[in-house]
């Protein structure tokens, strides 16, 4: 399995691209990225699994803090929770359509999969009908 295997990553340098896409990462659009990858943030050079420990600190350090903005700082997820909850964060007011979601959380965008529907039902009993509404078809989560 490629190091990076389930990580999406947005960078602006092709040469970090075609180096991230070669440890397995996925390039995806700047809103539902796992890891916006600026060079500059990781000390390099670095051996690739010091490389892969910095990205994975950096991941769930994006991720536990637009979790502790939009949930509270008890707040207690599976991971699949807390990544819907960060990528919706990340996205704002303009949202992101059910597909875009699936497809950022691994799933084809297309596939008649109900795991989206049942963890947007979860978090919305956990919090609230409101913490998480549906507007032209998209998903948009209370800032």
């Amino acid at each position: 399995m490629p190091m990076l295997s389930g990580v999406t990553f947005f960078t602006t340098d092709d040469i970090w691209s075609e180096i991230l896409s070669d440890l397995g990462a996925t390039p995806a659009p700047r809103n539902i990225a796992d890891l916006v990858f600026n060079p500059k943030d990781f000390a390099l050079p670095a051996p690739a699994l010091g490389l892969k420990a910095e990205i994975m600190a950096k991941i769930d350090a994006s991720r536990d803090a637009a979790v502790r903005r939009v949930a509270g700082p008890d707040a207690c997820l599976s991971p699949l929770l807390a990544k819907i909850i960060t990528l919706l964060y990340r996205a704002g007011e303009s949202g992101i359509a059910a597909a875009d979601l699936r497809a950022a959380l691994g799933y084809a965008p297309n596939a008649t999969s109900h795991a989206l529907d049942t963890a947007i039902c979860s978090l919305r009993k956990q919090f609230g009908q409101g913490f998480i509404r549906t507007e032209n078809e998209k998903y948009i989560i209370r800032q």
